[in-house]
C-alpha cells in the first residue's frame, strides 16, 4: 500500500508509457490521448515497421512503433524495459473471437495477462493500467474464456504488488463497424442496415462504450492522479449507458441523418460470439450487474 500512497502524478516530457495493443481500438485511444500531452510513447505492435503501423503514427514523433509478441518473453520483456506505465490488455485466443484460429499459436489470455503481469514487475513499473472483464455467464450462461481468464488476471494483478487500476469495459460501439454489422441497405439507397445479433431487439440492453472517445480520457487523468485511481481498489466499469439495438439505429440515424432499418441477424453458429451477445444483452441480469458507472463517470467529471 505504501507503493500507492507515494505513488506522484506522472511527467509527461520524463514519463515512458508502453501501450499494448496499440493500433486497435484501445491502444489507439489511449496514444491519441497521451500523445499530444508530451508522453513518451511506445506503440506495442506486432507489425512495427509496416506502412499502415507508421502512418497511424506519423504525426505523433514522442510515439514509437515498438515489436511486442506475447508468445514471445524477450519481446515482452524489451518492450517493458525502463517503462514507467503499462496499458496492458490480452488477445482472445478461441477460434471464434476475433477470427482467430487455434492453428494460430496464440497462448490463452491467462497466460499473456500473467506474463504482461510478471514482466511489468520484474522491470519496475510504476503503474499497471489492465483491461479486465467479469465472466458474467455463469449459472445462466455457460462461461467464456475470454472473460472468465481475463477476470482470473484481475486477481493476479491484485496480488502483484504493482499500482493498478481495472477496466472492465462495455460492448464497444465500434464493433459495428468492425464486424460489418451496420452497413447500406441493399437497393435503397441513403439507407442503413444494422444487423444485430441477437432476436430481442427492444428489451435487450447493452453496455456501449465508445472506445475512441472515452478510454485514453480516462487513462490521462489517472495519470495526473494516480493515486487517486489505485487506491480506489476494485474494478471501474467503464460505458456510456444501456441501449437497445433499437437504441443504437436511433442515434446513428440522428447522426447519420439517415434511415436506420434494424434486423435480427442469424446467429454465429454456436459460438462464443452468441454466448458473447446473449450475456450482455440480457435485459433481466444485465452485465455489470446493472452498474450505472458512477465511478468513472465521476471521474471524468472531476478531470
Amino acid at each position: 500500500m505504501s507503493n500507492v500512497q507515494q505513488l506522484l502524478p506522472f511527467e509527461p516530457s520524463t514519463a515512458t508509457i508502453a501501450v499494448v495493443g496499440a493500433t486497435g481500438n484501445q491502444g489507439l485511444s489511449v496514444i491519441k490521448s497521451l500523445a499530444p500531452l508530451g508522453y513518451h510513447i511506445r506503440a506495442l505492435t506486432r507489425s512495427p515497421t509496416s506502412p499502415s503501423t507508421l502512418s497511424l503514427f506519423s504525426n505523433h514523433p514522442n510515439v514509437t512503433p515498438t515489436s511486442f509478441d506475447y508468445s514471445d518473453l524477450s519481446s515482452v520483456e524489451a518492450a517493458f524495459e525502463g517503462a514507467d506505465v503499462v496499458y496492458g490488455l490480452t488477445l482472445a485466443d478461441t477460434p471464434h473471437m476475433l477470427g482467430l484460429k487455434e492453428e494460430s499459436g496464440m497462448i490463452s489470455e491467462l497466460e499473456q495477462g500473467r506474463r504482461l503481469v510478471d514482466v511489468a514487475k520484474r522491470m519496475g513499473v510504476k503503474m499497471f493500467f489492465w483491461s479486465g472483464a467479469h465472466d458474467a455467464g455463469p449459472p445462466k450462461y455457460r462461461s467464456l474464456a475470454t472473460f472468465a481468464e481475463k477476470e482470473l488476471v484481475d486477481d493476479y494483478l491484485g496480488q502483484s504488488g504493482i499500482p493498478h487500476v481495472v477496466f472492465r469495459l462495455g460492448s464497444f460501439c465500434e464493433n459495428a463497424v468492425t464486424f460489418r454489422l451496420l452497413s447500406p441497405t441493399p437497393e435503397k439507397e441513403g439507407e442503413l442496415t444494422l444487423a444485430w445479433p441477437h432476436a430481442n431487439l427492444h428489451e435487450a440492453v447493452y453496455p456501449m462504450l465508445w472506445v475512441e472517445q472515452d478510454v485514453g480520457r480516462l487513462v490521462a487523468l489517472a495519470l495526473e492522479q494516480p493515486a487517486k485511481f489505485t487506491r480506489y481498489g476494485k474494478p471501474i466499469s467503464l460505458a456510456g449507458g444501456y441501449y437497445s439495438a433499437m437504441d443504437l439505429a436511433a442515434l446513428v440515424s440522428e447522426a447519420t441523418g439517415k434511415k436506420v432499418n434494424v434486423n435480427g441477424a442469424p446467429k454465429f453458429a454456436g459460438s462464443d460470439y452468441d454466448v458473447m451477445y446473449e450475456t450482455f444483452g440480457d435485459a433481466a441480469t444485465p452485465y455489470f450487474e446493472g452498474s450505472t458507472f458512477e465511478e468513472s463517470t465521476a471521474f471524468l467529471k472531476a478531470g
